[in-house]
């Protein structure tokens, strides 16, 4: 706690010191049950918490804490939480929650009887300090998955606590009368009151228990009359915080909607009054922020009753559905203080609740979620009498715009919670409501807007609008586009953030929409005549402060590339000088990935469409863009580029029809071994090396040792189970693009390296990527190079490898290519090999025969996905990035057996070939074939091959 740096660093190493001795953890429980001041014993619990998070689960062999310690951790810990401060119970029960994941119940079966005795206490700050404990053991069952583990560890404590839970219940709400003028004891017994409801839920998430539905009316009783219960003295201290009874009821509305979804069976005859009870609580509810919470669950809960066959009735009448209109779906739908605060002063965040539907926990979408459950059954009914209302909000808005301008506002989301019925992001709106006349609501209240002059007026209407645009995007007409792309261009030239931000992403989608052929809608040659003009006003955005990196932005920049393809050609310069300058501006600090990748996609798009019209503008391209590459390269603050300037370079190169000198003064760098330490560079690496091997000069940059680096990299990957199938993908390359002679001498260790994997650290991953390498190996090679390679390691472990790995995990093997590859790869085995004639590969011949068979006639099988292993384990505190694939620099597909068409008329012509060659041997090994593979083999023979069944 000290203010000298140098003494704290000093203390924090001693603790590190001592983290590994035993009895370590028993000493900071004694540290926390001393008398020493609160600050100390606070950051003594979370030291504690945080000891336990990193070592009660070793990640390695070496568990650090003994067995001794974490039994008198498990005995002393409940009874020193509940006997500390607040502020040191929290982190103890963090921690207790962290160790009861990990031993609970199984070795720890003392931990619920213990707590359950807690609550006979007649304190309840000790009942609240337990149920608090027990809610953060309890709570994973919320998401858990199911599993027979799962189902019995909650019987277990159901069996334990189900009856002790319902008597603290009962107990506390027989309190309330009592005390409803004692302020302290009100809020105790209602914190009680909402943690035994968390902890109903909890129980109740997985399933509907026996002892809960048999005493439905014990519980559901009191959480209707909760919902009903008022008293000041639970109010907050402030109204932008909920209270411990909004907290309750809210939750309250949490468990009905949870039975109504769930329980339908069940909960059936108690759903008309929490209707009605909800209902009225809503009627009552204002409009300030603590109040949030309560009504969006309400809400939610009357949306799950409405879509319900079942309970339709309830609303099935004209006067319920009219004063659910007026009461409910009206004063919740309008816009608030709080949302014009969040327009001006967090525009970014409001964009997030406009543009990508992180305003579900908000009054107005849950509100509009409820519009559109209602229509589920309600249709006609609710737009007759929701387009009153907004005919109604549209004559106060006409009658005085500047003042009324938010009745506009909730007129336009009244449309477009009644309007949509299925929508996704990629297209916006995809099934809409028959009744609402969306191009006409365009037409007189969306157009009319947007083509106002003067933009600094009514802003947020103005981004509703363009909100509309994007919405309805699919159903505008044709002839809409070429007269919006201006009129949204000219906001892009606004200084509000929300503005400028909202018609780059209207515009970008409507650039995305496709016909129903699958054309764009607005094609290049209807592009042409606003490319100028869009990306100049977007570009002009990016030289405004506060959207210098703005995604959305530099997202449309992208996307007018991509649709103008060729078309871009004339203005190329000046966007790569554009791009160029944002790159050099963005590596000295990057701050937003998001931005970051449509940068780079824009970059990869460019390259993409002008040199497919132009391949010489390649060059043009390698000397724009090496140099800044170059640079970020070596800069520390941008080293998550690194994943990006591969792909590029990748992109470059693989255009290129041999290798120029600038690329063979880079390929020593990409061997350097610390590049390939951060895991996001390892696919474009990899990628980069292929396209260097693909050119037909690549003998010269694998000169001078620089094989060795290769087959180094290939041994380091190898040895990685995250990165193991880079590294078969990077020495398949090699093999494909290199003579026998340059890596020959190679293959007895590089089988080593094999054989080592498959007995330590075997995977199916590893196992399907290895039987793929083989297969690209006996196509290229032919057989015999690759069994004398592993037989050089040990006599005949070729034919424990074709029995044991190959032949076993064909079937596993699922893309096309791939299964092309080892198709044609079993037939050399079988009908190309001499050696597969001689002892003791003979003798194999028939079981051959029938996995290829097989590969051919039988479905193919995925293995079981790896089970433990996380590209994105936060958890490795090393510094990584991820790898982040550019869509608009794919690496091509190559097809290295392009002459194999069909590959089941390939093994008929091939087996065909081989009974004629050797008809006696083939007659002897038929012997041992079984009949009905016998009969199946006849028809590639006899060339009764269906074409339609193709492997690859």
């Amino acid at each position: 706690m000290s203010m000298d740096a140098s003494l704290r660093n000093s203390a924090t190493q001693t603790l590190k010191t001592m983290e590994v001795q035993p009895g370590f953890l028993v000493l900071l429980l004694n540290v926390l049950s001393s008398k020493f001041s609160l600050p100390i014993c606070q950051a003594g619990a979370i030291y504690f918490k945080n000891f336990v998070m990193q070592h009660w689960v070793p990640d390695t062999d070496k568990d650090i804490i003994n067995e001794s310690d974490r039994c008198l951790v498990k005995s002393h810990i409940v009874e020193l939480m509940l006997n500390s401060p607040k502020q040191v119970q929290l982190q103890l029960s963090q921690a207790l929650a962290i160790v009861s994941k990990a031993d609970f119940p199984s070795k720890w079966n003392s931990l619920l009887p213990e707590l359950v005795s807690k609550l006979a206490n007649n304190d309840y700050k000790v009942i609240i300090g337990v149920l608090e404990t027990l809610h953060s053991i309890f709570h994973r069952y919320r998401h858990e998955m199911k599993s027979t583990e799962l189902w019995k560890e909650i019987k277990y404590v159901l069996e334990t606590f189900q009856e002790p839970m319902l008597k603290i219940f009962q107990q506390t709400c027989s309190l309330i009368g009592a005390n409803e003028g004692n302020k302290e004891v009100l809020t105790q017994l209602f914190k009680s009151l909402n943690l035994i409801a968390n902890l109903f839920y909890s129980l109740n998430a997985q399933d509907i228990p026996e002892y809960f539905e048999d005493h439905m009316k014990d519980w559901f009783g009191p959480f209707e009359n909760f919902l009903k219960f008022k008293n000041p003295l639970l109010d907050p201290p402030s109204d932008d915080q909920s209270g411990v009874l909004d907290e309750l009821q809210a939750q309250i509305c949490e468990i009905v909607g949870l039975y109504t979804n769930a329980y339908e069976e069940q909960f059936n005859e108690f759903v008309p009054v929490f209707v009605n009870t909800t209902w009225n609580l809503l009627t009552q509810l204002d409009d300030k922020p603590r109040y949030d919470p309560l009504v969006m669950t309400a809400i939610r809960f009357l949306t799950s009753v409405v879509k319900k066959t079942w309970h339709k009735e309830l609303f099935n009448n004209e006067a319920a559905l009219k004063v659910i209109c007026e009461k409910i779906v009206i004063p919740q739908i309008k816009l608030r203080d709080s949302d014009i605060e969040l327009f001006s002063d967090d525009g970014l965040e409001y964009i997030r609740r406009n543009v990508e539907g992180s305003d579900n926990d908000t009054r107005r979408r849950t509100t509009m979620d409820f519009v559109q459950g209602l229509c589920l059954h309600f249709e006609a009914q609710i737009t007759e009498i929701l387009k009153g209302y907004v005919a109604n909000l549209l004559t106060q808005y006409a009658a005085n715009p500047t003042q009324n301008w938010v009745m506009k506002d909730a007129a336009m989301y009244i449309i477009l919670a009644l309007a949509v019925k299925g929508t996704t992001a990629a297209k916006g709106a995809t099934k809409t409501n028959n009744y609402v006349n969306i191009i006409d609501f365009f037409g007189t209240q969306v157009l009319p807007e947007l083509q106002d002059a003067n933009q600094s007026s009514l802003r947020i209407l103005k981004s509703d609008c363009l909100k509309f645009v994007s919405v309805f995007r699919q159903q505008l007409p044709t002839e809409a586009f070429p007269v919006l792309v201006p009129i949204l261009s000219r906001y892009l030239a606004s200084d509000e953030y929300v503005l400028h931000t909202m018609a780059a992403h209207s515009l970008e989608r409507m650039f995305s929409v496709k016909e129903d052929e699958g054309n764009l809608r607005l094609n290049k040659e209807a592009f042409k005549p606003f490319i100028q003009g869009v990306l100049q006003g977007l570009f002009n955005v990016l030289e405004m402060e506060e959207s210098k990196e703005n995604e959305y932005i530099m997202k449309c920049i992208m996307r007018v590339c991509a649709v103008a393809e060729d078309a871009i050609t004339p203005f190329a310069p000046i966007v790569m000088s554009k791009i160029t300058s944002v790159l050099s501006d963005v590596s000295k600090n990057p701050k937003n990935p998001q931005f970051n990748h449509y940068l780079f996609e824009t970059l990869s798009c460019l390259i993409t469409n002008i040199c497919k019209a132009q391949p010489e503008a390649v060059g043009h391209f390698e000397s724009a863009l090496f140099p800044p590459l170059q640079t970020m390269l070596g800069m520390e603050t941008c080293q998550e580029f690194g994943t990006y300037c591969f792909q590029i370079l990748a992109h470059l190169l693989e255009r290129r029809s041999s290798l120029s000198d600038a690329y063979k003064s880079v390929f020593p760098a990409v061997l350097v071994p610390m590049l390939w330490d951060n895991e996001g560079n390892v696919p474009a690496l990899v990628r980069l090396i292929q396209a260097y091997l693909e050119k037909p000069d690549a003998k010269e940059v694998l000169a001078d040792g620089k094989l060795d680096g290769v087959l180094g990299i290939f041994q380091k990957l190898n040895a990685s189970r995250k990165m193991d199938h880079h590294g078969l993908e990077l020495l398949g390359s090699l093999v494909e693009s290199t003579e026998l002679s340059v890596f020959d001498q190679y293959l007895p260790t590089i089988c080593r390296l094999f054989f080592a994997r498959l007995q330590d650290r075997k995977t199916p991953k590893f196992v399907q990527n290895l039987v793929v390498f083989f297969s690209r190996f006996v196509c290229k090679h032919g057989v015999e190079p690759l069994l004398a390679g592993m037989n050089a390691v040990q006599p005949n472990i070729f034919c424990m490898v074709l029995e044991k790995i190959w032949l076993p995990n064909i079937q596993s093997i699922l893309t096309p290519l791939d299964r092309k590859l080892c198709g044609v790869a079993l037939c050399k085995l079988l009908c190309s090999s001499p050696a597969m004639l001689q002892q003791p590969y003979v003798a194999m011949w028939p079981n051959m025969l029938a996995g290829v068979l097989n590969f051919f006639e039988v479905p193919a099988q995925p293995k079981a996905a790896e089970e433990d292993i996380d590209l994105l384990d936060l958890s490795d505190k090393s510094f990584s990035t991820a790898y982040c694939r550019l869509s608009f620099a794919a690496a091509k597909v190559r097809d290295t057996l392009s002459q194999v068409s069909n590959t089941r008329h390939h093994f008929a012509s091939e087996i065909s070939s081989f009974r004629q060659k050797f008809p006696n041997e083939f007659n002897q090994f038929l012997q041992n074939v079984p009949a009905a593979q016998q009969s199946v083999l006849q028809k590639y023979l006899q060339g009764q091959v269906d074409s339609n069944q193709l492997v690859a």
